[in-house]
Order: C-alpha cells, then structure tokens, then sequence
C-alpha cells in the first residue's frame, strides 16, 4: 500500500527539478496545475497529503487551505515556501489555519522525513483496521453459533477474542452501524419466529430455547420488535 500524494504544481520555482528529486519509493504522486484538477483527485480519493506552495501570498493560500480542507478534512496539506529560513510565526500563521506543516521547499530531506511518518500512521492505522474488521466478522460468527447465551454480551465477548468492552462495543457499531446487543436481539427474535411459525414448541420453552431469563423478558422484547407478543404472532402467519 502506497501514500497518495499530490502536488500541486503552481507556484513551485523549477518544477522539473522538483519531480527528479521528490521520488519516495513507497509515494504514488500526482502532479496538477489547475485547482480543478485538484479537485478531481481529491474526488478520486487520490490526495491524502497535498503539497501547496504559498507562492500567492499569506491571505490567499490561507482561502486555498481553507477551500482544500472543505472538500476532504482528512487531508493532511503541507506548505511548501521558498523562504530558507521559516520563523515559528509563519508556521503558526498556517497552522492556525488548518495546514499541517510548513516546509521549506529545497529542503526535500525534512519533507521526505514528514511524509515518511505520515505513511507509518497511514500503515497503522491499516493495521488496526484490519483487525478491527477481522474482530467484527469473528463476533458475528460467534453470535449466530451462540445466540441463546444469556450472559453479559460485551464481557463475553470482551473474554473471548481478548479486547476491551469499549472495543467490542465501538468497533462493532462502527463496522455493522449496530450495537452488539441489537444485533443479538435481532438473531434471537428471528429465532423465535422460525419456531413460532415452524414448530409447535410453546412460549415457555422458546424464551428458554433463545436465552432469555424470563418468559416476560423474551415477550416484551418479541412485542417491542414485531408489534405482536408470540402468541398473536404465531396465530397471524398461520392463519
């Protein structure tokens, strides 16, 4: 996986000079010289670091930063400046409004070392992702194999694949746009209607069936979802 890069070519003294020496191995670049190609790569998701040079002057690369920073907030922007020796005023300056760094633009040491650490994040951050949609997929496969426990289901879980609760419970939201809780509800209430409609087993032995600690418990809950208790439902699909 490869860091996005895009650079836009304005304002940079010697551009031709600038591409042979700006060659990060591990960098996809992409060079434009019109905002509207800049936006057309942000669109194609193909900036996650732009280089801006402020050649126009404080207040318009600040209008610029402010445009950029509109059309993606995940970007990271980098200012490129000719000026050699850059005071903590002119990075604040930026800083302040929504640029990430200020860098001189010969110094392609300090730059490559900038974006070197921005790819490490890039490559954790993956990581974590990877493994938060691997935790998601395990749950869910536990949870259809398991849904009539009736134990605490985040500490549970939290047990058995050795993540935190506060894991369990944001990771999987953020995966499936569900609680882990709701989503065992909705196994066990379909559960339930697969044995209302299928079998003749009684309520009193379902709720025990799917987990439930209490008959008044499973229909509460089977009334909330469906708008019928079990009884009334089981007599409405048959009939």
């Amino acid at each position: 996986m490869k860091l996005s890069i895009l650079v836009i070519e304005n304002g940079i003294n010697n551009i031709n000079h600038f591409k042979k020496v700006f060659k990060p191995e591990y960098a996809e670049i992409y060079y434009a010289d019109s905002f509207l190609d800049v936006f057309d790569a942000i669109l194609e998701n193909k900036a996650a670091i732009i280089l801006l040079s402020d050649y126009k002057g404080k207040i318009l690369t600040s209008e610029y930063i402010k445009t950029l920073i509109l059309a993606n907030p995940d970007i990271k922007l980098l200012i490129l400046t000719d000026i050699k020796i850059i005071n903590q005023y002119q990075k604040y300056y930026y800083i302040q409004r929504g640029a990430d760094d200020v860098i001189e633009r010969r110094n392609i040491k300090t730059l490559l070392n900038k974006l070197k650490f921005y790819y490490s994040i890039m490559l954790e951050k993956r990581k974590t992702k990877n493994k938060c949609d691997a935790v998601t997929k395990q749950i869910i496969t536990f949870l259809t194999l398991n849904y009539n426990t009736s134990c605490n289901v985040k500490k549970l879980l939290s047990q058995k694949f050795s993540v935190s609760m506060s894991f369990i419970y944001h990771n999987f939201k953020k995966n499936t746009g569900i609680s882990v809780g709701k989503w065992l509800r909705s196994i066990k209430i379909n559960k339930a209607k697969e044995l209302l409609i299928n079998t003749k087993m009684p309520v009193k032995k379902i709720y025990k069936e799917l987990g439930f600690k209490t008959v008044q418990g499973f229909i509460k809950m089977f009334k909330k979802e469906t708008g019928n208790n079990p009884i009334e439902y089981r007599k409405k699909v048959k009939f």
